[in-house]
């Protein structure tokens, strides 16, 4: 069925003219995960020389669907970089995420004492007027002392997020925190689940990434103040192969929780799909869930969820949609995500080495 595509397009909040938009080659909207920006690139045909260069600094907002079903709002993104070439001659405009604000970038120095994750990222989030959006688990980790020395806010968070396992991101006026294929939105509600088949995709990659499958163990050290000996937290005692973290960790805090999730990453993303969708899915966001059907059985079984998502439309191609999809081997479509409460698999301290 074919299917007609609406874009608009509005620069500062004016809609830009019909001159502008009848000339569109390209424009594609990537939404990244975690650190990097959302991008939109627009590429616009000067044959005659008429179009104006456009001022860096502006705020393109997009939207993007069809006219049977709906459109949807892509965000809004300012202007970084122009370049015109030729022949035949084309404007292209790249702007980034509004939400990536420099100001998150700056390096700054800073001490924080005695505080758990929520409240150091509430502290951030507050200095660069943004909405904290952190789930309750991760809010209450303990931190303890961290400090921040010419490092800039936005590589503290990750950071430490890398530390607990969690994942950090600028969306929509919000910074969020939250678990890595949680399948949550920004406002916290699941995010929509959309099945894929045979029909509705198009062409496709898939691979098996194995990140070090036979290590079954996690080791992390830290040095013990009471006893002044180096101590080893491991994840799992009865493990066979081991790997061993570099480093001395603050305490047990920082290495019980280092190990756990790195423990969780050798576990996880074992599993990529590439996949190019004959129709657009423009509502589809990093981190919503996915089902796969008519594909071959070992793929529709798995949980898949969007690491990356790229929005386009062309002259040639109309609109389409670009999936970058991530699944755990063996995590299908019904388990719940392991609660860090209930887990079974808790960091123990095993023989520490005597200081010298």
């Amino acid at each position: 069925m074919l299917r007609t595509p609406i874009i608009r397009l509005t620069a500062d909040d004016k809609p830009l003219n019909d001159m502008v938009m009848a000339r569109i080659i390209s424009l594609t909207i990537t939404d990244n995960k975690t650190g990097d920006a959302d991008e939109l690139s627009l590429t616009l045909d000067d044959h005659d020389g008429k179009l104006a260069m456009p001022k860096r600094g502006v705020t393109l907002q997009c939207w993007l669907g069809y006219i049977d079903a709906g459109i949807h709002d892509m965000g809004s993104y300012i202007v970084d970089s122009i370049e015109w070439s030729g022949t035949p001659d084309t404007l292209t405009i790249k702007a980034k995420s509004a939400d990536m604000k420099r100001s998150l970038k700056a390096g700054r120095s800073q001490s924080y004492h005695n505080k758990t994750l929520g409240d150091i990222a509430q502290q951030i989030a507050q200095r660069h007027e943004l909405q904290l959006s952190i789930t309750a688990d991760l809010a209450v980790i303990n931190v303890g002392h961290i400090d921040q020395t010419d490092e800039s806010d936005l590589h503290l968070l990750t950071r430490l997020c890398w530390l607990f396992g969690a994942a950090v991101n600028i969306k929509h006026g919000k910074l969020l925190i939250f678990k890595p294929y949680a399948n949550i939105s920004v406002t916290g509600l699941p995010l929509t689940l959309t099945t894929i088949t045979r029909q509705t995709g198009d062409q496709f990659r898939f691979s098996i990434e194995d990140r070090q499958a036979d290590v079954d163990n996690v080791q992390a050290s830290y040095h013990d103040k009471n006893t002044a000996k180096r101590v080893t937290v491991e994840t799992d005692q009865g493990g066979k192969t081991a790997k061993k973290l570099k480093g001395n960790h603050k305490d047990k805090t920082t290495a019980t929780a280092a190990a756990m999730a790195e423990k969780k990453r050798i576990e996880g993303e074992q599993a990529k799909l590439s996949i190019n969708c004959a129709y657009a899915y423009p509502a589809i966001t990093t981190e919503a869930p996915i089902i796969l059907q008519g594909y071959k059985a070992e793929l529709d079984a798995l949980r898949w969820t969007v690491d990356k998502a790229t929005h386009s439309y062309s002259k040639n191609s109309g609109l389409t949609t670009q999936l970058d999809l991530v699944a755990t081997i063996g995590k299908q479509f019904g388990d719940k995500p392991a609660d860090p409460k209930t887990n079974p698999t808790i960091a123990k301290t095993i023989t520490g080495t005597t200081k010298k």
